[in-house]
């Protein structure tokens, strides 16, 4: 089969026509292993560029893409189609890629495929006048929707029921796996000895980092003396201060499985909201990968993902429930944690999305 991927450019700050992670690069490359064609085309709102390569034996087109390009990129998605072909189009990342590819899949007659990595409705898209409803209408007309949860499945499903599946985020157990602790905590300076509680992504109250630094505080009075290290993106860049606090600020993707790895304990603090409550913990079993003990709120995907005898998961908003499964965390053992890790890799799940799309009408699997 012959995928056309449409997606941005960059993800969470990183560049996935440079480098290879995240969800909208991995999976969908992933697919290659069972025998399918793909490349992408990447929509680039950030430095609008335009230039053609090929990573790891994939064509990958950048073209810019903004409010004033919108029907010349929805162009090139036509001509795409028209001169090279395509068996189904996969529309990933954004909303917004889904209704760009929506006449050009019609006119073309190419199944349309939309991945939902994220519930959408959460986007600053969504807030543009009419643009929910018209997101509606494009999940309706999708020959097959993808969700990244189950929790999403469930919260789409008045407007979608049929033909959708669930596919959740993988890890590169190649890339995160177990490395000597005391090692990578000399890379980054700390001590030895101390407890440290990992915290890896973007550092924002949407994302539970408050949640995390008072549980960190209610450590410190008890008596423990937890180093929270931090590493990640956040809006103004302004480091997080504090006593046992040890921000990294944004470091290169290549070294957060030292960042875990330097960690007795990482925690994925996520307080429930329209974002989180849908989101697969990817951060969670990155850390599982590495074998190191994971203290969450009791979400529904991580509850899904660690299954219901996970003993490190606490009350979401509880700064004081965290507290106390942070430090049980710090003095656990990651027995399974890999195994866990290893059944998520990008390539197992490419497998189950490949035997989905095969069952596609109109399409050659």
């Amino acid at each position: 089969m012959k995928l056309l991927v449409l997606t941005k450019r960059y993800t969470s700050a990183k560049d996935i026509a440079r480098e290879n992670v995240g969800r909208p690069y991995c999976l969908f490359a992933a697919l290659r292993a069972h025998g399918h064609e793909v490349r992408f085309l990447l929509g680039d709102y950030t430095e609008k560029a335009s230039f053609d390569i090929h990573k790891d034996g994939i064509p990958l087109r950048v073209r810019p893409l903004s409010p004033r390009r919108f029907f010349s990129f929805r162009r090139e998605v036509s001509r795409e189609l028209e001169e090279r072909g395509a068996d189904l189009l996969v529309a990933e990342g954004d909303p917004l890629f889904a209704l760009l590819a929506d006449r050009p899949c019609r006119t073309a007659g190419v199944p349309l495929v939309y991945d939902l990595m994220d519930n959408y409705e959460t986007y600053a898209i969504h807030r543009i006048p009419g643009f929910r409803l018209l997101d509606r209408r494009l999940l309706r007309r999708a020959d097959f929707v993808i969700c990244v949860t189950d929790a999403l499945r469930r919260r789409i499903a008045p407007v979608r029921r049929e033909r959708v599946g669930v596919v959740g985020n993988g890890v590169d157990i190649e890339r995160f796996k177990p490395m000597d602790r005391r090692a990578c905590r000399e890379r980054f300076g700390l001590p030895p000895s101390a407890p440290v509680v990992g915290y890896f992504g973007f550092l924002s109250g949407y994302k539970g980092i408050d949640l995390l630094l008072e549980a960190h505080r209610i450590l410190r009075r008890a008596g423990f003396p937890a180093i929270v290290l931090l590493a990640g993106h956040r809006r103004g860049g302004t480091p997080v201060e504090g006593e046992g606090v040890h921000d990294l600020g944004l470091v290169a993707h290549d070294l957060i499985p030292a960042c875990i790895n330097a960690c007795d304990a990482v925690a994925v603090p996520n307080p429930s909201n329209d974002y989180t409550d849908c989101c697969f913990p990817l951060k969670a079993l990155e850390a599982a990968a590495c074998g190191v003990p994971v203290a969450a709120t009791a979400l529904e995907p991580v509850r899904d993902l660690f299954g219901p005898a996970y003993p490190w998961l606490a009350r979401p908003g509880d700064a004081g429930d965290l507290a106390v499964k942070l430090r049980e965390a710090c003095g656990g053992r990651g027995e399974g944690l890999r195994a866990l890790a290893e059944s998520h890799t990008w390539e197992r799940l490419a497998g189950d999305l490949a035997a989905a799309l095969a069952k596609l009408p109109g399409t050659r699997g």
